[in-house]
């Protein structure tokens, strides 16, 4: 994914955490999910945007559109 969260841009595998998500359709890393995705900040995830949260997990439709716990 394109890094531009930082002043040196770079390619990463996985976008850094917290605030950033991988966004496939563009390649970029992003800090909110958009069109019906949600972040996946789950323990070992690649942090992509995913169209459903797993395990447990609730997809937040505000702010980060996060995957969270409750």
């Amino acid at each position: 994914f394109e890094d531009n969260t930082t002043t040196r841009n770079r390619c990463v595998h996985v976008c850094p955490a917290p605030l950033y998500f991988g966004d496939l359709p563009t390649g970029k890393c992003i800090d909110h999910c958009y069109g019906g995705r949600f972040g996946d900040m789950v323990s070992g995830s690649m942090r992509h945007c995913v169209t459903r949260c797993n395990g447990s997990y609730y997809g937040t439709l505000t702010g980060t559109r996060a995957c969270v716990k409750i």
